[in-house]
């Protein structure tokens, strides 16, 4: 299981992630896809996030992280926005899933977006937090795996 873009000091600079390969050779890409995050964590703005995970896509079609960042925030939209076409984004979330499978089925953000997409759209969380525990192994300081096994222990 790889780990897109941390290393034992903290987070790669982009530089450092494209000469390991670890995301996407496209540096435009990448910071659309930084965009993304920073929309996400700094305002919880997941429309803003989705087109800037959308243009890191079109810059790069194969940048599976995108996909898997672009899979969550469809979830998200699917859960806690009801708005005229929300009943889409399960499906296209579905679908940003299997494709980031496609791309790099060893990469553990795609692991990360199965396990949110069976919180937020398919309550499973059985199955989410199965997923999650066993990434805990692979990538111990990552915040989001202990967040979401506790939203879905909640659940249960």
């Amino acid at each position: 299981m790889r780990v897109s873009g941390w290393r034992a000091g903290g987070a790669l600079c982009i530089e450092e992630m494209i000469s390991a390969g670890s995301m996407t050779q496209n540096k435009l890409a990448y910071q659309y896809y930084q965009k993304g995050i920073d929309y996400w964590n700094s305002n919880y703005d997941e429309v803003l996030a989705l087109n800037m995970f959308s243009k890191a896509i079109e810059q790069d079609p194969t940048f599976a992280a995108a996909y898997a960042e672009k899979a969550i925030m469809h979830a998200y939209a699917y859960n806690y926005k009801r708005s005229d076409n929300w009943l889409d984004h399960d499906r296209m979330a579905s679908d940003d899933i299997k494709m980031a499978e496609r791309l790099d089925s060893e990469n553990i953000e795609i692991k990360v977006a199965q396990a949110i997409y069976y919180y937020y759209i398919d309550h499973n969380y059985e199955q989410g937090i199965s997923i999650l525990n066993e990434l805990k192994g692979y990538a111990p300081n990552m915040a989001r795996l202990y967040a979401f096994v506790g939203f879905m222990k909640l659940r249960q």
